[in-house]
């Protein structure tokens, strides 16, 4: 279960952090691996890890080593889940302030997501006020309109 944890939150964080993020959270990513990365993932998210680490040209023995040398940081990169609800069905999943997550724009296409970061955290994660990567802004947006 942790190594899917570890792929799900790698993966979040390469399809949704910024150039300056994918820096200062893996050690070993320099400029021009994480510009690679962002224009990448621009054409289209990348849908697993080894589709990641393909496309932006990391053999398996650098994704590895990437990987098990910054555990903690991708670990802590992720959002928190809620809590069980009393039924015992999984709440939805809150952000914390500054996380990196993929949301749509109020108005736009609703199948189109953008690379955001949470502003503000507001009804115990129900509604976020969001600052996309283009500069953009939605206040109180609901929850249903971010995802990891």
């Amino acid at each position: 279960e942790s190594r899917g944890r570890l792929a799900t939150a790698l993966l979040a964080l390469l399809n949704s952090a910024s150039e300056t993020e994918l820096r200062d959270v893996l050690a070993g990513i320099g400029a021009v691996r994480a510009r690679l990365i962002v224009e990448t993932r621009s054409e289209r998210l990348f849908e697993s890890l080894d589709d990641a680490f393909g496309r932006i040209g990391l053999s398996a023995k650098q994704a590895s080593n990437l990987t098990l040398a910054n555990l903690r940081q991708i670990l802590a990169s992720r959002p928190t889940t809620s809590p069980r609800k009393r039924d015992g069905a999984r709440a939805r999943r809150s952000y914390r302030k500054s996380g990196r997550v993929l949301a749509r724009k109020e108005g736009d296409d609703p199948k189109r997501e953008y690379p955001a970061t949470i502003v503000k955290v507001h009804d115990c994660g129900t509604v976020y006020d969001i600052k996309y990567d283009d500069g953009t802004t939605w206040k109180n947006a609901p929850a249903e309109v971010v995802r990891l």
